[in-house]
Formats: structure tokens, C-alpha cells, sequence
């Protein structure tokens, strides 16, 4: 299966892969006029895209995915400082680990 990538581009920014465990990932937001420092974290829950046959009949493999713009406020998230993504991470991390349990 293919993991999250360490960095991409969308919409603009460069997001860099700042921590993951298997349930949660926080990305970096970057402008590209400032690649020092984050401007946005986006965190969410690490979801897993089943391998499929695409109209070309190119098989697309399993992989985990990054989020779509239409899926934040359900599963994705983006805080404007480290401490809020941080507590975001830990929440999903710790309801991963409680469903783990039962």
C-alpha cells in the first residue's frame, strides 16, 4: 500500500508531512513565498483508498489518501497555530485507540 506523501502541492501550497501515526497526520501549510514557516496545520484521520481499475483501465493501487477540500469539518481539519493541531492530533489518536480496545 502507498503512504501519505512526506510533501505535495495543492491549491497553491506546499504541505509538508510533520508527524503520523496509523490513524492520524499533521501537515504543514506553506505559502510558497514563505517556505520558513507553516501559515495553516491541517490534521486529520488517515484514510485508506481501495485499489481500483480508472478509465483507462490503469489499475490506481491501495493507497492512503490526502484529504479533498470537501471533506474537511468531517474528517480533515486546518487550525491557524501548532497547539490546536496538536490537541486535534491527539483527540483522533486517543478515539483510534479506544476503538482499538473494544
Amino acid at each position: 500500500m502507498r503512504k501519505l506523501e512526506e510533501q505535495l502541492y495543492k491549491n497553491g501550497y506546499k504541505y509538508v508531512l510533520l508527524k503520523r501515526n496509523d490513524s492520524a497526520a499533521m501537515y504543514g501549510q506553506y505559502h510558497l513565498d514563505n517556505l520558513d514557516t507553516p501559515r495553516m496545520y491541517e490534521v486529520f484521520r488517515v484514510q485508506i483508498t481501495k485499489e481500483s481499475t480508472l478509465p483507462n483501465g490503469e489499475i490506481s493501487p491501495e493507497k492512503e489518501t490526502f484529504p479533498s477540500n470537501s471533506v474537511f469539518g468531517k474528517w480533515a481539519w486546518t487550525y491557524p497555530n501548532i497547539n490546536d493541531a496538536e490537541a486535534k492530533y491527539s483527540e483522533i489518536e486517543k478515539k483510534a485507540d479506544v476503538r482499538a480496545s473494544k
